[in-house]
């Protein structure tokens, strides 16, 4: 079997000299809205610092995969516009400094993902993950650049 391209440290276009920084945020998600009309689930993202020092931003985090119980899931909002896995936001701080203190949270981003097409919505226990993915699931990596020890 023979590929065609190269292999760039987590995924290129940018990324490749950022480091992994999942360890060091939580994300957090809300304001859901399904609209099985128009085929698409909306939401809001946010990353918050759980480690004890500063994260330069912005943070960027990457879909690693998309699953959902409906065919054909597509981000339409993602800032490189790629609509799957590879999928990429970048989170900046919530002031100008430039930087993600210890607790603070980046502003939030809006996600749109739209489907070839709906059935019914059925909830489904978290132990099925990720044999039946329900609405929307998503493996994902944030990347940035650490400070040493703010003392904040």
């Amino acid at each position: 079997m023979t590929a065609n391209g190269t292999a760039e440290r987590n995924g290129g276009r940018g990324l490749e000299k950022l480091e992994d920084v999942s360890d060091r945020v939580r994300l957090e998600m809300g304001s859901f809205h399904y609209d099985s009309e128009k085929r698409r689930v909306e939401f809001d993202m946010a990353l918050k610092n759980t480690s004890q020092d500063a994260i330069l931003a912005p943070l960027q985090l990457r879909f690693l995969s998309l699953r959902s119980a409906f065919p054909g899931p597509e981000v339409v909002n993602a800032d490189n516009h790629i609509s799957g896995a590879g999928a990429v936001f970048a989170f900046s701080a919530p002031t100008d400094t430039g930087m993600l203190n210890p607790g603070e949270r980046t502003k939030a981003r809006h996600v749109e993902v739209h489907f070839e097409s709906v059935g019914p919505v059925r909830p489904q226990p978290f132990y099925y993950y990720p044999a039946q993915p329900g609405l929307i699931s998503f493996d994902s990596k944030v990347l940035g650049q650490r400070t040493q020890n703010t003392g904040k």
